[in-house]
């Protein structure tokens, strides 16, 4: 009977460990699943989602803002705001911030991926932002946008502080290397390749 049992006690043993090693090659096809996972197409409101929840948790991507506006301190984005509206139009995010230094500030973001500027649009941001200094706070306006978008529009861009390109900010977001992180700048290159391959949107007058 202890042989029995004992060999009873054996035979489930490798009863669980034959499930485990199923579970485990269970867990490696959904992996290979999700890698092979077709991104969709892209619209700006989808890359302003993604962009809020980076400049609150990643340290990296408000790296990248600091060095494109040049500022002495690193910076902590305390909140962060979507799709903020005003007599002067639309902010698509609107990051709150406190430096090193316990200063405060604020950054106005316009996003694009393929659409032109609207009439007076970078403008209209230049004018938000200094509404905002007159309060005595710090504030910027920055343009993110594939790389190349910013060709043929110097007079417009000229009015941001900074602008910021996708691929920047998808090399930071996939620099910590987890697959979240690479599939999360996957889908900002995912928006650049989408801006090479689509026409510009011409606003009516």
């Amino acid at each position: 009977m202890k042989l029995k049992s004992a060999w009873s006690r054996n035979g489930a043993i490798e009863h669980l460990a034959g499930q485990a090693t199923q579970g485990a090659k269970r867990s490696f096809r959904h992996m290979d699943e999700m890698q092979k996972v077709v991104l969709p197409r892209l619209y700006e409101r989808d890359i302003d989602v993604l962009m809020q929840e980076e400049l609150i948790f990643n340290e990296a991507v408000c790296e990248v803002f600091s060095r494109a506006l040049g500022l002495k301190s690193h910076f902590h984005v305390t909140q962060c705001a979507l799709s903020v509206v005003d007599q002067t139009g639309e902010t698509d995010l609107l990051a709150r911030f406190t430096d090193e230094g316990d200063n405060r500030g604020v950054i106005l973001i316009e996003n694009k991926i393929d659409a032109s500027f609207q009439p007076a649009q970078p403008e209209r941001y230049r004018a938000r932002a200094n509404e905002i200094a007159t309060n005595g706070e710090a504030a910027y306006c920055v343009l993110i946008a594939p790389r190349r978008y910013s060709i043929g529009k110097a007079d417009s861009i000229s009015h941001f502080d900074a602008c910021v390109s996708h691929e920047e900010i998808a090399e930071a977001v996939g620099a910590s290397q987890t697959d979240r992180a690479k599939h999360r700048a996957a889908l900002l290159l995912r928006a650049v390749e989408q801006a090479r391959s689509s026409y510009m949107i011409i606003p009516a007058p």
